[in-house]
């Protein structure tokens, strides 16, 4: 149960694998998803969309009025990669801050972007890509 909050990568990895391990695990296609968190950090809602084949879709409009319609004001964003890689690519990181970017706005803070292959995972905090 996380009602304690989420205080690190493995939680929320914990939570995702808990709350939508097996959209992920069954798709042969890229699925993008988003934690929404209160003020501390507790799980207000989880919710994924569908992408392609070797890119995940971010609607980042949908995404900040979700947040903001549920008093959000942080989230934890993640996505598969299919192919097993757990590798950080460009595209991830462009995507990542230009959702910074618009949520910077209603200063709802990302606090990680999480690439999830298999039974691994990446976490952009970690890596330093996000502070």
């Amino acid at each position: 149960d996380l009602e304690y909050g989420i205080k690190s990568s493995e939680d929320a990895f914990d939570a995702i694998k808990k709350n939508v391990a097996d959209i992920l695990k069954q798709s042969a296609i890229e699925v993008f998803g988003a934690i929404g968190l209160d003020q501390r950090n507790r799980l207000v809602f989880i919710e994924t969309q569908p992408g392609s084949v070797n890119e995940s879709r971010v609607y980042i409009p949908v995404l900040a009025k979700k947040l903001l319609l549920t008093n959000c004001t942080s989230v934890i964003l993640f996505h598969n990669h299919p192919s097993g890689n757990p590798k950080v690519s460009d595209a991830d990181i462009n995507i990542t801050n230009k959702i910074k970017s618009a949520l910077d706005l209603f200063e709802i803070r990302i606090l990680d972007h999480i690439i999830i292959a298999d039974d691994n995972f990446t976490s952009f905090k970690e890596l330093g890509y996000i502070n």
